[in-house]
């Protein structure tokens, strides 16, 4: 069974969703479409 760890915070979800973006060579300014990398 799975058990959370941490909660992470709202605010920094963008930030992290950038993050992420940029680590995997995406485009980031694309925020509507589904990309896959």
């Amino acid at each position: 069974m799975l058990h959370p760890q941490t909660q992470a915070d709202l605010k920094i979800a963008p930030a992290l969703a950038l993050r992420l973006k940029i680590v995997s060579g995406l485009d980031i300014s694309e925020k509507r479409l589904p990309q896959d990398g």
